[in-house]
């Protein structure tokens, strides 16, 4: 059997990974916190907006962010298809307090169709996971 995972991510404006060579990975599903080790269960998912982080093999943890996409883990390779995807030293800190500003003054109005308010939740939601994994 395989002694590492190998590490596929991909998003429509870029390759991040391909065969990545990595101990663990953690990722938020829509079913939540999973911790995917080798020899995992083939399994296909959806991700949820939120941090995941991976471990090349006796390095420290590397930290990211994804909002939402698919996942399929499949003998000992992992594949991530995701809408968009940073890595903790790529996300600009003031780009993600404007944002949550812009998203909070948005929230406040109060006729705000349904689709509009979640919109907006997202955005705030975003906003602040790239400012705690920054932080």
């Amino acid at each position: 059997m395989s002694e590492s995972l190998i590490l596929s991510i991909f998003t429509p404006e870029k390759q991040l990974f391909d065969q990545l060579k990595i101990e663990k990975l953690s990722l938020l599903s829509v079913q939540g916190q999973m911790e995917i080790l080798v020899n995992h269960v083939p399994l296909v998912g959806l991700l949820d907006t939120g941090i995941f982080s991976y471990q090349v093999f006796s390095k420290e943890l590397e930290y990211g962010f994804i909002s939402t996409g698919i996942f399929e883990i499949s003998n000992n390779h992992v594949k991530i298809l995701a809408k968009t995807l940073e890595l903790a030293e790529e996300i600009n800190l003031q780009r993600a307090i404007l944002a949550q500003k812009k998203a909070l003054e948005a929230l406040e109005k109060t006729s705000l169709s349904t689709a509009t308010l979640k919109k907006y939740e997202l955005k705030l939601k975003r906003a602040l996971l790239r400012q705690q994994l920054v932080k």
